[in-house]
């Protein structure tokens, strides 16, 4: 059973701007920076104790088990 008093947060972020930045750079290059940022964001996601969900394209969901935590 779940504990009704503890937090628990979840994050949907999505790159603002991703669709202009494949129209400037190109398709591979903007593929190229996207992958490149959510991946630097998987590590810092990993580092405040939280998980992945899922990515698609330019979003990502993480769940963090403290809503605490992931204000750090």
């Amino acid at each position: 059973m779940l504990d009704s008093s503890h937090k628990r947060a979840i994050l949907f972020a999505d790159i603002s701007g991703s669709s202009a930045l494949y129209r400037q750079t190109g398709n591979s290059n903007a593929k190229q920076l996207i992958d490149n940022f959510l991946q630097d964001l998987k590590v810092l996601v990993s580092q405040s104790h939280g998980r992945v969900i899922k990515t698609i394209g330019d979003e990502i969901m993480v769940s963090f088990e403290d809503a605490d935590v992931c204000l750090n």
